[in-house]
């Protein structure tokens, strides 16, 4: 085994841990979440395709934060 150091969300590292047989530490220091953004080149700003992929990745990410929420218990 090679010893590896990763720092993901909460969840994810137990849920991970349970298949893989992996430790979970918390980090030893604070950490400030942060926010996410969607960023692009103006010219894409009237694009459809980029309009629809835009829309879809918020979506999907809307989706999973409130799905992380309530399987956290935090709703």
């Amino acid at each position: 085994t090679m010893p590896l150091i990763i720092t993901v969300p909460a969840d994810l590292a137990y849920l991970v841990s349970e298949r893989y047989d992996l430790v979970v530490k918390p980090l030893p220091f604070q950490f400030t979440p942060f926010d996410y953004s969607l960023i692009w080149h103006p010219r894409c700003e009237h694009s459809p395709a980029q309009e629809w992929l835009r829309g879809v990745v918020r979506e999907e990410c809307s989706r999973l934060i409130a799905k992380r929420i309530e399987d956290m218990g935090l709703d």
